[in-house]
């Protein structure tokens, strides 16, 4: 029985180290989490990201390797919960109000609607096919953006994958500041080529501050710096 879980990000596509994470989770009943959503297609040593936690979620919102348009998806390495229920009928009821084929109206779970709808599924479904041929071109245009910016002085490239191919779902780059990372952007946009900020830290997001187990944000200069200045291009 799971008490407390751990959630790993795969940001980027970039897959994590996860079998000491795995290791972790085992010892101290812990559930592992793999959030996928940017790495659908990626491999960890030969397994496909979402295979060695016991559970993962993944988007198909409009910008992801494969979309539906919105909306996502679950996955489970479990066939049953603790109380011998079928993971998938608990999840599959978890996606609608808590409720059972067998009883009308009775929410036997606290949920939400998460149902998504039956033309998302139409137009998501085929795209599944075409997860590897998507994933092999995006480790060429990895390629590509290491290949010619290898020598651009100023800029520091996203770590390469140690566990398989390439895939990354954008490609990141950093500069020395943050005001070079303005002004690059600037460029980049009067030439029509969009990018985007690096993701700011969660410690700072605004609906945290006051909520954490500390008076202040703690300092997570790793984070920190890469908020101020990495962005990612297309």
């Amino acid at each position: 029985l799971f008490r407390s879980a751990i959630v790993v990000c795969h940001t980027y596509g970039i897959p994590v180290d996860l079998y000491p994470i795995r290791q972790l989770c085992d010892e101290r009943c812990i559930a592992l989490i793999e959030d996928i959503a940017e790495a659908t297609g990626s491999t960890y040593q030969g397994q496909l990201v979402g295979q060695i936690g016991d559970f993962a979620a993944a988007s198909l919102y409009a910008n992801k390797l494969i979309t539906s348009g919105d909306g996502g998806f679950v996955l489970s390495t479990r066939e049953t919960t603790s109380d011998g229920v079928s993971m998938y009928e608990q999840l599959r009821s978890f996606t609608n109000h808590g409720f059972v084929p067998d009883y009308h109206f009775m929410h036997l779970y606290q949920s939400g609607n998460y149902k998504m709808s039956g033309l998302e599924a139409a137009f998501v479904t085929p795209a599944i096919d075409d997860v590897k041929k998507v994933a092999e071109k995006r480790t060429e245009i990895a390629a590509w953006y290491r290949k010619f910016l290898a020598d651009v002085p100023g800029i520091r490239l996203m770590p390469k994958s140690q566990f398989g191919p390439e895939t990354p779902w954008v490609f990141g780059i950093e500069v020395e500041t943050k005001e070079k990372r303005r002004a690059m952007r600037k460029i980049l946009a009067e030439n029509e080529i969009e990018t985007r900020d690096y993701f700011l830290p969660l410690h700072l997001q605004p609906p945290l501050q006051g909520k954490l187990d500390c008076a202040e944000p703690p300092d997570l200069p790793n984070a920190q710096h890469l908020g101020k200045v990495g962005f990612y291009l297309p």
